[in-house]
């Protein structure tokens, strides 16, 4: 049989309804939303990462960084005052200050071909703020403007969008770097740390024959690679029989799907591995059932296939 040790009832901006009837278990400092009780100086606040939180006046002891944004609303207030709808959140748990590092040393502008392809494919409107992280344009009730075409129908697939939001509205980080003695990838030393090799990269883009030239460029490759990150969900591109080329490609094939449905050009990638008839001659990945059957019978590659070849 078990035993209740302890039990919590709220009011709505976090102050607890005290009880006598209700088990106390004074040990446990994670209370209100799983935060941390912090009781230093005889004052009892929630530790909410980035800023201290009071539930007897239901604000925050410093400023939103974020505050700019939002001037219809108290910098120092908690969830815009409505806390059954709205919870706290970061809203810029990306990392990019390696891309601009290396943009600027290399004279490149990757990270605004990243911006613009994530802009495209989402439908989200993509800026870096103070701290180099990738932010997205919010309204005042802090729903994301999602761009509209001319019948207003929403740009970008749908998947796409929920994941980025997702990935940015993490209470963790996800770094990227941008070395090229690596392969584009998450390290495993550091599970939610991505590298971009732009190398590589612009050989998917450069050897795209029969598909967009962002099928395999900069947006894609960030998205396929944080479903690997932990904050993403560690998942791995293990083949099965529900999906030969792995969990990760059928995910970025819903969101190919999404964006062939609006008119795109996206294909499908019908294998994880790319197929290479030596180590030194190109390898091939198939975007159409035609073009996998034509590398599996070891045929010429011509138009119209879909394919993207780099040099491995």
């Amino acid at each position: 049989m078990h035993t209740i040790v302890a039990q919590n009832d709220y009011f709505p901006f976090g102050l607890k309804h005290e009880n006598p009837n209700l088990a106390q278990h004074t040990s446990n400092r994670y209370l209100y939303n799983g935060k941390e009780e912090q009781t230093t100086g005889g004052v009892d606040l929630l530790d909410y990462g980035a800023r201290m939180y009071d539930p007897v006046t239901a604000r925050f002891g410093k400023p939103d960084r974020f505050a700019e944004k939002y001037y219809n609303l108290s910098s120092y207030g908690y969830v815009a005052g409505n806390p059954i709808r709205n919870i706290d959140i970061n809203g810029d748990s990306i990392n990019v200050s390696k891309i601009l590092e290396y943009d600027s040393s290399n004279d490149t502008n990757y990270l605004q071909e990243t911006i613009n392809d994530l802009g495209s494919q989402t439908g989200l409107t993509y800026s870096v703020n103070g701290t180099n992280m990738l932010t997205y344009a919010k309204n005042a009730d802090g729903s994301p403007i999602i761009a509209t075409d001319a019948d207003g129908n929403a740009i970008g697939s749908a998947y796409a969008r929920n994941l980025m939001m997702f990935m940015m509205n993490q209470t963790g980080i996800v770094d990227i770097t941008m070395e090229t003695n690596m392969g584009s990838g998450v390290r495993r030393s550091s599970p939610n740390t991505i590298n971009l090799n732009p190398n590589q990269i612009n050989s998917f883009i450069n050897g795209s024959v029969g598909v967009d030239s962002r099928t395999l460029g900069w947006g894609m490759t960030l998205m396929h690679e944080t479903f690997h990150t932990t904050l993403g969900g560690g998942l791995r591109d293990t083949p099965n029989l529900i999906h030969p080329y792995g969990t990760v490609v059928a995910n970025m094939n819903h969101i190919r799907s999404d964006l062939n449905a609006q008119g795109g050009n996206y294909g499908q990638r019908l294998s994880y591995i790319a197929w290479a008839t030596s180590p030194q001659h190109n390898a091939y990945v198939p975007f159409s059932l035609t073009a996998k059957m034509t590398m599996e019978l070891k045929l010429e590659l011509s138009l119209p296939l879909k394919y993207i070849w780099f040099k491995p």
